[in-house]
């Protein structure tokens, strides 16, 4: 008897589970575009004369991603963001050197993450939710600095939050605020790696095959 209600109760969780997944997964894709805040010049503290910098403390991004939906509710993504090139120029004297220099700095991700959707009742809107690993890839070097710091690329987690809403069976249109930290080794010596805290906020639109 035991035996036969340890085998119902597997059995009833199989159907369970396959009643509420998808026979097969459907994917969507997505194109995003806002404004991200990645600020170099706020944590390098180079905010004076005559240093000038290019989007020193974040500008325009775009992104895009992929993703399979699994369940209604669950889903897994890959995704990869551009962010704005950050350019420093700074004046002869400055940092201790003789002349004047320009680095640039390029920043770009790749990230895989499970989705959590949560439908709003009785609206087309939908509570999004997303937690993985991002790859930030950042080139470019510090040379200027006077070998204060070092840039080197990293993993970091991802967390993200947002909101979507479903224009018919093929469109959706979202918001999204997307973290990944940054990076700080070796402080307190004399080079020391960073690489500022990234915050993303897009606006973007899908398409469900």
């Amino acid at each position: 008897m035991i035996r036969f209600n340890i085998k119902a109760l597997m059995l009833t969780g199989v159907i369970v589970l396959c009643s509420y997944a998808r026979a097969t997964p459907s994917y969507y894709a997505h194109f995003n575009i806002g404004y991200v805040n990645h600020p170099w010049q706020a944590g390098l503290g180079a905010t004076w004369e005559p240093v000038t910098w290019e989007n020193g403390n974040g500008g325009l991004d775009m992104g895009i991603n992929f993703g399979a939906k699994l369940t209604n509710n669950i889903a897994t993504e890959v995704g990869y963001f551009l962010l704005p090139t950050t350019k420093l120029h700074a004046a002869a004297g400055v940092f201790g050197n003789a002349s004047a220099f320009d680095n640039d700095i390029h920043t770009n991700i790749i990230y895989g993450a499970a989705v959590l959707l949560l439908p709003i009742e009785s609206t087309k809107f939908s509570i999004v939710g997303k937690v993985g690993i991002a790859y930030v890839r950042n080139t470019g070097d510090f040379s200027g600095f006077n070998n204060w710091y070092d840039i080197k690329s990293y993993y970091s987690p991802l967390f993200a939050i947002g909101l979507e809403y479903t224009i018919n069976s093929r469109l959706t249109v979202n918001s999204s605020y997307t973290n990944i930290q940054g990076l700080t080794e070796n402080i307190n010596t004399p080079v020391e790696t960073f690489s500022p805290n990234i915050h993303i906020l897009n606006l973007g639109i899908g398409y469900l095959f």
